[in-house]
């Protein structure tokens, strides 16, 4: 992966986060910050057990989550990458397989495409954990990235702005993440 759409994937993701979840990633950075990764944005996610919370209340915590899951993927797009692997490969097991088959295998937690990120899985993850008696999950996931990358059509002055700054520094702090976004942002808990 090229440090340009490296850059792009981290900011997308901590946009995402800042957004729909309330919470400024305490770093961010590209190169390989782990065998066969190339970028990492540290943002929390729940661990709290659900059973304390009613569905809506879950709801309001793991469908953000998928939205932050799928930010950087939606960036690289929104930046004029060409589409992700996996999301390409899961539009045409779509078409070949029929739309039962998918939701089948991801209401039962199977990865649907052989080159499913941890990003795809997390969040067909979030959303399988926040509807899980709904039959479509493919349908939720879909809505969810075409959700985030209208999002960041948006937000693209912020999201440029964020990429250029870590593809130039190759980490940021929170402090410079915040500094970056200035006050283009409004957070959905802030």
């Amino acid at each position: 992966m090229d440090v340009r759409r490296a850059a792009y994937h981290e900011a997308g993701h901590v946009l995402a986060a800042m957004r729909w979840l309330g919470d400024t990633a305490r770093a961010v950075s590209i190169g390989m910050t782990a065998p066969g990764r190339f970028g990492q944005a540290a943002i929390p996610v729940t661990s709290a057990p659900r059973n304390a919370r009613t569905d809506a209340q879950w709801r309001r915590i793991r469908v953000p989550e998928s939205v932050m899951f799928v930010g950087g993927l939606a960036a690289e797009e929104v930046a004029g990458f060409a589409r992700s692997k996996g999301i390409s490969e899961l539009e045409t097991i779509v078409r070949v397989q029929g739309r039962g088959a998918v939701n089948a295998a991801m209401t039962w937690g199977l990865p649907p495409v052989v080159e499913a990120t941890d990003d795809i899985q997390g969040a067909l993850a979030a959303l399988v954990d926040a509807f899980p008696t709904k039959r479509d999950p493919l349908g939720r996931f879909l809505r969810v990235y075409s959700f985030t990358v209208r999002f960041l059509e948006r937000t693209r002055a912020t999201l440029d702005r964020v990429a250029s700054e870590l593809a130039m520094r190759g980490a940021l702090t929170a402090a410079e993440i915040e500094l970056a976004v200035g006050a283009d942002l409004s957070t959905r808990r802030g």
